[in-house]
């Protein structure tokens, strides 16, 4: 999606990932709702589904704002990665790969 977006307008960009992306992400939190009564909360999988629920606002805020980057990033931690500013001030992981 994000590929058939690139060279769109901000406010296209938005339409596709609330047309695109929205639904498979509401699927996503679903599922993970779901997963999160079947495992021990302690858990390598219990701590991660609590870690990605607890950033789900942070996660679909993409959705409703075009003009954010999505960046494949394999960790924060990686030694080509770094972190500069965007254009509003916004924090961007870039990973040279």
């Amino acid at each position: 999606m994000e590929r058939e977006a690139r060279n769109a307008t901000a406010d296209q960009r938005r339409e596709l990932r609330q047309a695109k992306s929205l639904p498979i992400l509401k699927d996503i939190e679903s599922y993970l709702q779901a997963e999160k009564s079947k495992v021990l909360p302690m858990s390598s999988m219990g701590v991660a589904i609590d870690y990605t629920l607890s950033n789900w606002e942070a996660l679909l805020r993409y959705t409703e704002d075009g003009d954010l980057e999505i960046v494949s990033a394999l960790s924060k931690n990686d030694p080509g990665a770094f972190l500069r500013s965007g254009p509003q001030g916004e924090h961007i992981l870039e990973l040279s790969l």
